[in-house]
């Protein structure tokens, strides 16, 4: 009776074990399989029935000894006496194109023959099921600069290595377009690949990214028979990162805050820090290695950044600054604002984590503010003889004023503070000038220091006023006004001069301390100070 089996083409490998009759020529898809190797019964009867012969291809050999093993197209069969048979597939079958490609068929004819020498004809079809390769997505990475690549093989790449199966397989197309040569370039978003029939690619970066992106490229496996697997290699565009920025800090310090010479020596706004943030100059940036800055003498230097911090004099203070970007400066002495605003400009070097630095990578601009002079209104008496003596910058000799002289007296090669104008009057460095006033005359010298002589009759309880102007070393300046009363001899009159302090409101605290005769409701922005209370004479 004719029957058929089947056996599994991906089963194949090149090893003879198990019931194999031989080893294959090749290895399938799962080599591992037993199911290139089938054994059955053959089915006849009749008296005394034995297999005789068998015919393939057009052969026919008999059985000797009982049993027969002959070479078929893609294999090897074992047939006995008794219709036992073992079947194995040795070599791939070329299967018809898809989708008619699910088997090839060999057919294997036998001759029974009984006792009495009766025969009868029959078949075995075996069945040999088709392998079929199969593609495996792929994926990889380049860095988005153009002129960048990578490659690979999509073929053989763990692991989305592929299985070309017992046909063998080549690439064949990529994205729709058929290998030429061997060979295909398609051109993607940001790059071009080129893609061989072995597997082996190429991709070149030709267009920078904006942003980390991806490309696909879909190919096309195809075996020996026509049997084909698309899968896709997928590779990752990753954008260069940003070219490194300069990162620019500026802060402010106050030159009245100078401790001993200052407007507002108490305060602490001489002294400022900060960190410069690293990353914000480059995603790999490391530390900060030098410094450029100005020294006393107004020449330009540079210092190396070691652990621990580097500390450097200024032209007009000092700076000390950490590899880790934290840094601190103090002002320490004035600065000649005659010219307009001042500053001092420092550049760091950074160093990048994958090797070179940044050079002028990050800046810190320090304004100095300036400190200005003022000027207080002033009052004094005349005494017995009809003179007043004392000193508008000072406050010496007099029942109120008193200027605050400002940061400025204090340049090197400046003049000081001094009084420069009375009445509209210049006076000269070191010199005075004598106003005439209602009642007498007063001479008043730049360093501040005045006399009053009452020169003429004068009402009971008269008042003289007499404006002048302050100026400091860098040329700011303010005004104020010097009463001078002219009391009554005999003390009937009274004689009431104005006057004029200041206080400070960055100076408030909600502590009541020192002279203060509240607390108060807030705290200022420099609450050690104790400018927030004033004494004085009326």
């Amino acid at each position: 009776l004719p029957g058929t089996v089947r056996v599994e083409e991906e089963a194949l490998d090149t090893t003879q074990d198990g019931d194999d009759l031989a080893a294959g020529s090749v290895d399938g898809s799962n080599p591992t399989s037993t199911l290139e190797t089938i054994t059955g019964q053959l089915s006849f009867t009749g008296d005394g029935a034995a297999i005789t012969s068998v015919t393939f291809g057009g052969t026919t050999t008999a059985l000797v000894g009982g049993t027969i093993e002959i070479a078929t197209d893609y294999g090897v069969i074992q047939v006995n006496a008794d219709g036992s048979y073992v079947y194995t597939l040795t070599d791939p079958a070329s299967h018809a194109a898809p989708p008619d490609n699910t088997v090839v068929l060999e057919k294997i004819s036998y001759t029974v023959t009984d006792s009495d020498g009766d025969t009868d004809t029959s078949s075995l079809t075996i069945e040999i099921v088709d392998d079929v390769p199969y593609a495996r997505d792929d994926s990889n990475s380049v860095g988005g600069d153009i002129g960048n690549t990578t490659g690979g093989n999509v073929v053989t790449d763990a692991p989305g290595a592929d299985t070309l199966g017992a046909d063998g397989a080549t690439v064949t197309s990529v994205d729709g377009s058929d290998l030429t040569g061997g060979t295909v370039t398609v051109t993607g978003t940001y790059g071009t690949l080129v893609l061989n029939a072995d597997g082996s690619y190429q991709y070149t970066v030709t267009s920078v990214p904006s942003s980390d992106a991806q490309e696909s490229f879909d190919y096309t496996l195809t075996d020996g028979d026509g049997d084909t697997s698309v899968a896709t290699l997928t590779i990752d565009v990753f954008a260069p990162p940003p070219a490194p920025e300069v990162v620019n800090q500026t802060l402010d310090v106050d030159e009245a805050a100078l401790d001993g010479i200052g407007s507002a020596s108490g305060s602490d706004a001489e002294s400022t820090s900060g960190a410069i943030k690293l990353s914000d100059v480059s995603s790999d940036a490391q530390a900060i290695t030098s410094v450029d800055y100005t020294d006393r003498s107004g020449a330009a230097q540079t210092a190396a950044v070691v652990a621990g911090g580097t500390t450097v004099e200024t032209q007009y203070g000092s700076l000390t600054i950490n590899p880790d970007g934290t840094y601190s400066y103090t002002l320490e002495i004035a600065a000649d604002h005659s010219g307009g605003d001042v500053s001092e400009a420092f550049s760091f070097d950074v160093s990048l984590a994958g090797g070179g630095s940044v050079a002028g990578g990050a800046t810190l601009t320090v304004g100095i503010e300036d400190d200005l002079p003022t000027a207080e209104d002033d009052a004094n008496f005349v005494d017995d003889a009809g003179v007043a003596s004392g000193n508008v910058l000072t406050g010496d000799g007099q029942l109120d004023g008193g200027d605050v002289l400002g940061a400025d007296q204090a340049l090197d090669g400046s003049l000081g503070t001094r009084v420069t104008t009375v009445e509209g009057q210049s006076v000269a460095f070191g010199g005075s000038v004598s106003i005439t006033g209602l009642y007498g005359t007063l001479v008043i010298n730049s360093d501040g220091s005045y006399t009053y002589t009452v020169t003429g009759s004068a009402p009971a309880g008269a008042e003289e006023r007499f404006t002048y102007e302050i100026t400091d070393g860098d040329g700011d300046t303010d005004e104020a006004i010097l009463s001078i009363g002219i009391p009554d001899p005999d003390g009937d009159i009274p004689v009431a001069l104005p006057g004029t302090v200041r206080v400070e409101e960055e100076a408030l605290d909600t502590t009541q301390d020192g002279d203060d005769l509240a607390a108060g409701s807030v705290d200022g922005s420099n609450p050690t100070s104790t400018l927030e209370t004033i004494t004085g004479q009326l």
